[in-house]
């Protein structure tokens, strides 16, 4: 994958079948956030961290997880967003972590 926009497509598949996008609880508040598990694939998790930074850890046996959440949620959102495979509950669930940080 050489552009950028090559891979935000690339990673709007893997969110939209693999990942989940919304709101959740962080120290007791509630914050936007991104996030993939995966059982096999870390070069995949790798890849989203490249985009977008965030982390990646040991959710459960054997699951790694990548997420973002804040600010780099809503920066991801955007480039997801622009891009047209994104559809969707996921898309919708993107357009309300941008539109978090716009209402406030």
């Amino acid at each position: 994958m050489s552009t950028r926009k090559a891979k935000v497509a690339w990673a709007a598949g893997i969110i939209e079948g693999e990942g989940w996008v919304g709101f959740g609880r962080n120290r007791g508040r509630i914050d936007p956030k991104i996030s993939v598990g995966q059982k096999a694939n870390s070069l995949m998790l790798l890849r989203l961290k490249e985009l977008w930074g965030g982390n990646i850890c040991r959710h459960s046996e054997g699951v790694l997880m990548w997420a973002v959440s804040n600010r780099l949620a809503e920066a991801a959102a955007k480039e997801l967003l622009a891009c047209s495979m994104f559809q969707g509950p996921k898309r919708e669930a993107a357009e309300s972590v941008v539109s978090y940080y716009r209402d406030k």
